[in-house]
C-alpha cells in the first residue's frame, strides 16, 4: 500500500539499519519494530544517534562520495519486462495478503480437532504429581497449531479427535537435554482443556469491502481501483529493488569509512538497549535471548559484514546525489510529510530524528525518483 511503503521510507536508517526501501539486504531480527512516529517514544536523545555523523544537508560528514566510488552507469537504466510487467499471479498474491488482515477468527466449538487445526487451550503440567513453574496457562488460554507448534514430544498430537469442552490428560516425555534440570528426561501429565477451535474466515472481496475499508485513507471506492493500484505498487516495488541491486552490484567501493558502519552499529545497539528496557532487562541478560550472542562485542561482530554491505549502499546512494546535484530543500520536506503524514509540519519529527536524519531519509527518496524518472524499460 502506498502509505505503508512511503512510511517505510521515514525509518530508512534507524534502529537496526535495514534498507527498508526494499528487500535487498537480507533482515536482522526485528526489523518491523522500529518506531516511526515519535509521539510514540519516549525521548533518549535519540537524535543524536539518528543524526550522528551527519551534516547539515542530510550527507556524511566530511567525505565526497563520489571519492569513494566508482558509479554505475545509473542515468538511463534498462529495466527487463520481467521486473516491471505485473503478473496476474503476483497481483493473487498481494490480494490474499492484503485479505489477511481482514480476516475474522471464529470460535468454532461444534467439532472434533483434527492434524493442522489451530486450537485454543488450557492446560497444567504436573511431574511426580507436583506442578512446575511454566507448566501451565493459568487459564489465560493458549493458541496452539498442531503439527506447526513446536511443543514437547506428541503433547498436540494427542488433541486430534477431542472436541472443545473436552478435558482430558496428556502424556509426554521431557527430551533428556531440555534444558531445565527437574525436567530433564522426566514423564509429565498434562491436565488439558481444549476451549474451541479457531478458524479463519476470509472477507468476501466486492465493491463495498473496498469502500468501507479503503474510501476514507486511499480514496478507493472499488474492486477495480483497489487492484490498480496494488499492481502499481507491486510494479514500483519490483522496480526499486531492481535498482538497488543494480546499483550496488554495478558500482565500486574503494574506500569504506569506518564511521559509517559504527553509525549503524550504534542504532542496532541503540535498539536493543530500547527493547531490553521495555522488558525490564539489562541489554548483556537480554542480547542472548532475542539475537543469540552473549555480549556487545559478539553482537557487533556477527553483524559487521552486513552492516558494511549497507554502509556501502549509503555511499554509493550519497554519490548518486552529488553526481545528479540532488539536495533535500525545505519544500521537498514539507512535500515528504504532507504526502505520508497529511501536514508540512515536521516539528516533532526533528525534535526526536534531527534535521540531518530528516533530510538523509528525503535525500534517498529524491535519489530513487530521480533514478526511476530516467529508467528505460525492455
Amino acid at each position: 500500500m502506498k502509505k505503508r511503503q512511503h512510511t517505510l521510507l521515514l525509518i530508512l536508517v534507524i534502529a537496526l539499519t535495514t534498507l527498508l526501501l526494499s528487500g535487498c539486504f537480507s533482515s536482522t531480527p526485528s526489523d518491523t519494530d522500529t518506531p516511526s512516529d515519535p509521539q510514540d517514544n519516549e525521548n533518549h536523545d535519540e537524535a543524536q544517534i539518528y543524526s550522528a555523523n551527519l551534516d547539515s544537508q542530510g550527507f556524511w560528514e566530511n567525505i565526497v562520495a563520489l571519492d569513494l566510488v566508482d558509479l554505475a552507469e545509473h542515468n538511463s537504466i534498462l529495466v527487463p519486462a520481467s521486473i516491471h510487467q505485473v503478473s496476474q499471479n503476483d497481483l493473487n498474491q498481494e490480494m490474499e495478503q492484503l485479505l489477511s488482515y481482514y480476516m475474522e477468527e471464529l470460535e468454532v466449538v461444534d467439532r472434533a480437532v483434527i492434524n493442522g487445526d489451530t486450537v485454543n487451550i488450557d492446560y497444567v503440567g504436573r511431574v511426580d504429581d507436583v506442578a512446575f513453574e511454566g507448566g501451565s496457562t493459568d487459564g489465560m488460554g493458549t493458541k496452539v497449531t498442531i503439527g506447526v507448534t513446536n511443543y514437547i514430544d506428541d503433547f498436540l498430537e494427542q488433541l486430534i479427535g477431542h472436541s472443545p469442552g473436552d478435558s482430558f490428560d496428556v502424556f509426554v516425555t521431557f527430551p533428556q537435554d531440555y534444558g531445565v534440570e527437574n525436567l530433564n528426561g522426566k514423564e509429565a501429565v498434562f491436565a488439558v482443556t481444549i476451549n474451541h477451535i479457531v478458524e479463519e474466515k476470509v472477507p468476501e472481496l466486492n465493491d463495498d469491502f473496498v469502500k468501507q475499508n479503503f474510501s476514507s485513507m486511499y480514496g478507493w471506492e472499488t474492486v477495480a481501483e483497489l487492484e490498480t493500484e496494488l499492481m502499481n505498487d507491486i510494479r514500483k516495488e519490483s522496480i526499486d529493488q531492481f535498482i538497488e541491486t543494480y546499483i550496488v552490484e554495478n558500482s565500486t567501493v574503494s574506500d569504506l569509512p569506518e564511521f559509517i558502519i559504527t553509525y549503524h552499529e550504534n542504532s542496532m545497539i541503540h535498539f536493543y538497549e530500547h527493547s531490553a528496557a521495555n522488558y525490564g532487562m539489562e541489554l548483556e541478560e537480554f542480547l542472548p535471548l532475542i539475537a543469540g550472542v552473549a555480549s556487545v562485542d559478539e553482537l557487533r561482530e556477527t553483524y559487521y559484514d552486513y552492516h558494511s554491505e549497507v554502509a556501502r549502499f549509503f555511499v554509493i546512494v550519497q554519490a548518486i546525489a552529488e553526481d545528479a546535484n540532488i539536495t533535500v530543500t525545505e519544500t521537498s520536506l514539507k512535500n515528504y510529510f504532507q504526502e505520508n503524514f497529511g501536514s508540512e509540519d515536521y516539528s516533532d519529527f526533528e525534535d526526536y530524528y534531527g534535521l540531518p536524519y530528516l533530510k538523509m531519509t528525503v535525500l534517498h527518496q529524491l535519489v530513487f525518483e530521480y533514478l526511476n524518472d530516467n529508467l528505460i524499460y525492455e
